[in-house]
């Protein structure tokens, strides 16, 4: 029973570090999506700052709805990430528990298992006692 708990335990924590390494991506990703967004917003002050040139003055506008654009379509992507993000952290949080539970359980047997050896033990100490203490009253009982 040992031997199972413990092979269901090493199966379990490989599915909890893939779950993480799937959630870690995702969350990287994630940044990467912000780091986007960020970086338009750079290019928009760079290009705001450059509108005083009156090449760059008439293209602004249209550069800067295009810029938004862009970014809200990364900031919707943002939001269907963490929805599924979300549900990763609940997919580990599931391994977790599932890998808590075979842990407890493996070490209630290993409990369990040293328990009865204890008490074998226990017990023949205690016999071994017993066979001592009426070895020893047959030899008093026969020097009388």
């Amino acid at each position: 029973m040992i031997e199972s708990l413990q092979n269901l335990i090493r199966l379990r924590k490989w599915e909890l570090d893939e779950a993480r390494r799937v959630l870690a991506e995702m969350l990287e990703e994630r940044d990467e999506m912000v780091r986007r967004i960020e970086a338009i917003d750079a290019e928009m002050a760079d290009q705001s700052k450059n509108s005083a040139l009156e090449v760059f003055a008439t293209s602004l506008g249209a550069y800067m709805e295009g810029s938004r654009k862009q970014q809200k379509l990364i900031y919707d992507q943002i939001v269907q990430k963490d929805a599924v993000i979300e549900e990763q952290q609940d997919k580990v949080a599931e391994s977790f528990r599932e890998l808590k539970t075979y842990e407890i359980a493996l070490e209630q047997q290993q409990k369990k298992k040293a328990q009865k050896l204890a008490k074998f033990e226990q017990d023949m100490l205690d016999e071994q006692g017993l066979q001592r203490y009426f070895q020893k009253d047959d030899m008093f009982d026969s020097a009388q």
